[in-house]
């Protein structure tokens, strides 16, 4: 009787603290802890994790963000290798799949148990990848799959597990054809605009996974080469998590050399050269921050601020290949200037770098500067100059002498074309189509046969995008 007593008490106590839990602060300290992933704050997002599970350890929620932390550790860590926070990414995602498969065991339908269980494996499959253990990734994927697209199935306003299953279809259909036998063979398909659509609900409607599928929106439009609609995305992260330099840089860089907006890109340059970093990165943030900088300043033709810029990015960093970038980019400032002296001494201090010991070796021409100008200014959208600087090489009889002749007249045709010279632009790119000879840079320009060149996917989209619209204006 006495342990009959004991054990009905112990259930009524457990009862009492099953029901004593406070989900919607659960709720409010998990937000809180995504607001610190998301500003990059490791430390502090991890002591709120820790909150989230002290309050509910029997719900995926603070496991699932602890291991996310690692991720995140893993993945922004200013270009370098981590395996610490790999092992203990993999030891956090153990955790996750414990708490949730003992909630399937319990309800085989629960698909938050089964988005968090589905998102575990299919990031921890990212992490993979990303160490060269594809087919690792695949196989391991292939639970991950299905956990989202049953709870997906089973509850289509799980716009967390859409986001989750979205980016799945998404990626399965742009592996490399030699992956994709393996991808079959485990049962998965992709489904590219079909994944995209999945994320763009998630990003509209999601709960945890908002984010999330912002972030990855703007990674996967600016590979289908569409900017436009990566920017929306970079632009509303950014707002959102003013810390994270990460984003702040994709946004400036996509701003800067994929949208021409050179303003709003030195903005965010400026902004990450004094941002607070709490990653520990530093150096690398105030080293990127710099150099862009010294791009536009370059671009500019406003050389003694590139210079300053460019000291500064070569002060800052303690790598050797970085010291010796921003020691062949103050060679370059210093040459474009006409300061040959002082370009050879930077372009010595380059090292063995290809670029430095190239413009090293060679006497620069009249026509070397010319083409760099060009280049600069084109860059980043600068058509006016782009203009003028070819315009006026034509008429000084500069460019048949200049190497990249054919790169040159593209950048001009392109230049007038913007500009609404229609018939300039015409002009130079059947130039371009009557010269003769072996510049490599030519022929993928002038036709779908060749292979194998740099840029080679953005410009068949950009080929198929033009054709598809000329066929809907033909009808």
């Amino acid at each position: 009787m006495r342990v009959l007593l004991i054990l009905l008490f112990l259930f009524g106590t457990l009862s009492q603290a099953r029901a004593a839990t406070d989900w919607a602060l659960v709720h409010t300290r998990t937000m809180e802890a995504m607001d610190l992933l998301y500003n990059l704050d490791f430390v502090a997002a991890e002591k709120k994790c820790n909150e989230v599970i002290g309050l509910a350890p029997g719900d995926p929620r603070g496991h699932f963000f602890k291991a996310m932390t690692y991720y995140y550790k893993m993945s922004f860590k200013g270009g370098s290798k981590n395996d610490t926070a790999f092992w203990a990414f993999v030891y956090h995602a153990d955790k996750v799949k414990q708490v949730c498969e003992r909630l399937l065991d319990q309800n085989e339908q629960d698909t938050k148990a089964m988005f968090y269980l589905g998102g575990t494996i299919g990031f921890k499959g990212l992490a993979y990848v990303g160490r060269g253990e594809t087919m690792k990734a695949i196989w391991d994927g292939k639970k991950g799959y299905d956990l989202l697209a049953d709870a997906v199935a089973i509850d289509p306003t799980n716009m967390d597990a859409k986001m989750g299953l979205g980016m799945f279809q998404y990626m399965i259909s742009q592996a490399p054809s030699a992956l994709q036998p393996a991808i079959k063979l485990a049962g998965m398909s992709g489904d590219r605009w079909g994944g995209l659509r999945m994320l763009e609900e998630a990003a509209a409607k999601g709960t945890y996974a908002k984010s999330e599928a912002r972030r990855w929106l703007s990674s996967f439009y600016l590979d289908e080469d569409l900017p436009k609609r990566a920017i929306v995305h970079l632009r509303i992260v950014k707002e959102a998590f003013p810390n994270n330099w990460y984003v702040l840089q994709q946004f400036a860089d996509v701003t800067c050399f994929q949208l021409f907006d050179a303003k709003a890109a030195e903005d965010a340059y400026k902004l990450m050269a004094t941002m607070d970093v709490k990653t520990g990165d530093d150096a690398y943030v105030r080293w990127v921050a710099n150099t862009r900088l010294g791009y536009l300043s370059t671009a500019r033709e406003r050389y003694e601020e590139a210079i300053s810029y460019y000291t500064t990015a070569y002060n800052v960093t303690s790598s050797s290949d970085r010291k010796n970038e921003s020691a062949s980019n103050l060679g370059l400032a210093y040459e474009l200037m006409g300061d040959r002296r002082v370009a050879t001494m930077w372009y010595q201090k380059a090292g063995a770098s290809p670029m430095a010991q190239k413009n090293l070796a060679r006497a620069w021409t009249a026509e070397d500067i010319v083409t760099n100008k060009i280049a600069w200014a084109y860059s980043i959208g600068l058509y006016s100059r782009v203009a003028f600087l070819a315009d006026s090489a034509r008429n000084h009889g500069m460019i048949p002498a200049i190497p990249k002749y054919a790169q040159v007249l593209y950048q001009q045709g392109v230049a007038c074309s913007e500009l609404s010279r229609y018939s300039d632009a015409d002009q130079c790119f059947r130039d371009i189509l009557g010269i003769q000879g072996t510049d490599p840079w030519v022929p993928p320009a002038k036709a779908l046969e060749f292979e194998d060149y740099p840029s080679e996917v953005t410009l068949r989209k950009r080929i198929a995008r033009e054709k598809s619209a000329l066929d809907r204006n033909g009808k």
